[in-house]
């Protein structure tokens, strides 16, 4: 089996490249299936960080225009955060 591929996306995020197999019944016994499969991540971050890199901002705290506030909301919808 491969080693499992990661590829680095606009400094943020990470798509993770792999394999995944099964053995299926068919008519004629056994049949082989592989897939290759991508996943996408968001590296650990503090979510203000997460923030002014999506914007290319340093520092955040003085204030966002509506159309940096839509880009945030596209780019961590979905997002599960954890406190520290």
């Amino acid at each position: 089996m491969p080693p499992q591929l990661t590829k680095h996306c606009s400094g943020i995020a990470q798509v993770w490249i792999g394999y995944n197999q099964s053995l299926r019944p068919c008519q004629s016994g056994l049949t082989l299936n592989m897939d290759i499969t991508a996943a996408a991540f968001l590296e650990g971050q503090p979510m203000l960080q997460l923030i002014g890199s999506t914007v290319g901002m340093q520092n955040v705290s003085g204030g966002l225009n509506p159309g940096q506030v839509r880009s945030i909301n596209k780019a961590i919808r979905g997002v599960q955060v954890q406190p520290c």
